[in-house]
């Protein structure tokens, strides 16, 4: 799967979880040239993030920031957004609490 931009809820949700971190001065203005791809999570939203530039090995570094919201039947959804040990963008993890596919999180 080739990587794509952020869709605009992901982009939104993305600058939630980011604003107020040591991260955000450097990685907001940086957001709209992210590429992701989708992660194998059962259609619960998962995205890996493939920062622009950035090559070699990456791995997890640090769990930045979490966030509970609701999808639209009601169900828990957690969405933590973690880095690689560079510093960038690693994943954008996302666990609805039944394992179900999301449909549409409501984001305050």
């Amino acid at each position: 799967m080739m990587p794509r931009p952020l869709f605009p809820k992901e982009h939104w949700l993305v600058t939630f979880l980011l604003t107020g971190t040591s991260y955000a001065d450097r990685l907001l203005p940086c957001l709209l040239e992210q590429r992701v791809t989708e992660m194998a999570d059962g259609g619960m939203g998962s995205l890996q993030f493939y920062p622009p530039g950035l090559r070699g090995d990456r791995r997890f570094g640090d769990d930045v920031a979490e966030v509970w919201l609701k999808d639209e039947d009601e169900v828990p959804v957690l969405a933590t957004l973690l880095m690689d040990q560079h510093g960038q963008l690693f994943e954008l993890n996302v666990w609805k609490v039944n394992f179900s596919p999301t449909i549409n999180l409501q984001i305050p």
